[in-house]
């Protein structure tokens, strides 16, 4: 059901933190309305890393980054070309792409 709620299915995965616990960590590439932000923090486990800025897109160069940490899901905007490169970074972690859009034009379905 949409909104995520705390009886939500999605879990944390084996990853661990600096404390020892699951860790589901998701990656949001742009500054997004704080509701939304809510909704991924209030799943169980989870670590949500939100770029800062609304007025600009994420570098491409820190999505790696970001990604080569380790992440389970990424939440991208239109102005975020996800492709076999990125998702080569991301590894097998990487569960979920989402896209906060209107179409999926920029992202490589095949790649997914």
């Amino acid at each position: 059901p949409w909104p995520l709620a705390a009886s939500s299915p999605l879990r944390a995965t084996s990853t661990r933190n600096m404390s020892g616990s699951s860790v589901f960590r998701v990656v949001v590439t742009r500054n997004i309305p704080e509701c939304a932000l809510k909704m991924l923090r209030d799943i169980p486990g989870s670590e949500v890393e939100v770029y800062p800025h609304r007025d600009r897109a994420m570098p491409r160069e820190e999505i790696k980054e970001q990604l080569a940490k380790g992440c389970d899901a990424l939440l991208c905007l239109l102005t975020d070309k996800i492709d076999g490169e990125l998702l080569d970074v991301a590894g097998g972690r990487i569960k979920v792409v989402s896209t906060m859009s209107v179409g999926y034009n920029h992202v490589d379905t095949k790649a997914l």
